[in-house]
């Protein structure tokens, strides 16, 4: 979001010191857990059949910020949207950003927050095999974790190129620094225009 787009707060609070938030917008954690388990991956009961209404909805609701004055693009992250790429492709034909990480670290992390399995080494093993398929039939951009707190302007500079930002050279430095320690500060900064839920993703 350092880079020029924008999150569709409010987002989602952990209970880790070390990353206060998980940048998860509220509203898109909402749609994806209404159609899948977060801890079991499975679909919830006519999941399948509602994703797709479900993301025009959402999708409606961007559109109506945009319409109101923010031009920028959204970010959205959730890590079950890995079991519907196929129907976010269709439906937004957005440009994917896969972000690997080791999976011990993931555990350590899993074990940090005492969160449930799905969001350890198990479910990891999970949704880098759906990331995976879905990146042999699509073109995505792909970034290792290490890797990018490694050489996080390198990173920085390759994915605006790519994905069309046109950050300043403050941006990239302040992308750069929050990268590498997160106690510089993380944006919650909210579109221009309010961000209450879509009517579609209420039940």
């Amino acid at each position: 979001m350092r880079l020029g787009a924008v999150g569709l707060s409010p987002f989602l609070s952990t209970n880790d010191p070390r990353t206060p938030t998980s940048l998860e917008s509220l509203a898109f954690r909402q749609l994806c857990d209404s159609l899948i388990s977060e801890d079991t991956f499975e679909f919830q009961r006519n999941g399948r059949e509602k994703c797709v209404p479900m993301l025009l909805g959402f999708r409606d609701h961007l559109d109506e910020l945009r319409e109101r004055g923010e031009r920028r693009p959204f970010v959205l992250k959730r890590a079950t949207s890995a079991f519907i790429l196929r129907e976010i492709d269709l439906v937004f034909q957005p440009s994917f950003v896969f972000v690997y990480r080791d999976l011990q670290g993931i555990e350590n992390t899993k074990v940090r927050r005492r969160w449930s399995e799905s969001h350890g080494e198990w479910g990891a093993n999970l949704i880098y095999e759906e990331m995976r398929k879905f990146s042999g039939e699509k073109v995505v951009e792909e970034v290792e974790f290490s890797e990018l707190r490694q050489c996080p302007r390198a990173i920085s500079e390759r994915l605006s190129r790519n994905l069309g930002l046109n950050p300043t050279e403050e941006m990239l430095t302040a992308a750069s620094r929050w990268i590498t320690n997160h106690s510089t500060g993380i944006v919650l900064e909210r579109p221009s225009h309010g961000t209450e839920g879509p009517e579609a993703l209420r039940p």
